[in-house]
């Protein structure tokens, strides 16, 4: 439930078209959280994967797998010796000590459906009165608008950071 503050956008017309056939956006959040895309219409292998890194575990979502689409890998970072010290004060590196722990990787089984039918299903149930099986209205698609105009403009800029103009409900 929180939107992108900040967008910055880098990338590289390689095949001199005009057009950047890589690039790399990090999306900044209010909350200090971030995330990292990374598209490229050149990459010799096709991949759709999302990481979540979490406190306690990690989830991967693969959309390309056909029997792994989800995997949850129980591994995060633990400090060997508890400090009340904040990471910015450690005078050593026997201070900094952390150790990884690597647990269950668990891999749920869950229905495969095709992702375009379930989006033209969504659309056809929105149409035909139905709209609580529709998880994003118009509100969702001018958000994420408003993202990629920031990360356009970030790109004309060199890569530096440009805020995210959301446009309020009221202004249609």
């Amino acid at each position: 439930d929180e939107r992108p503050v900040s967008v910055k956008c880098w990338g590289r017309s390689l095949l001199g078209s005009g057009v950047e056939d890589v690039a790399f956006l990090l999306l900044e959040f209010e909350s200090g959280r971030m995330a990292h895309i990374h598209v490229s219409w050149l990459d010799p292998q096709k991949s759709r994967e999302i990481t979540i890194v979490g406190s306690r575990c990690m989830i991967t979502y693969d959309d390309v797998s056909v029997d792994q689409k989800i995997t949850i890998h129980q591994k995060n970072i633990l400090k060997s010796q508890p400090s009340p010290a904040p990471l910015r004060d450690f005078n050593s590196f026997g201070e900094f000590q952390y150790l990884i722990r690597s647990g269950d990787l668990m891999v749920p089984q869950i229905p495969f459906t095709e992702p375009l039918a379930a989006e033209v299903d969504a659309f056809l149930d929105l149409l035909t009165g139905k709209p609580e099986s529709c998880r994003s209205d118009w509100r969702s698609g001018a958000e994420v608008v408003a993202v990629m105009d920031a990360a356009d403009r970030s790109l004309k800029n060199g890569g530096l950071s440009e805020t995210v103009q959301y446009r309020s409900s009221h202004d249609g």
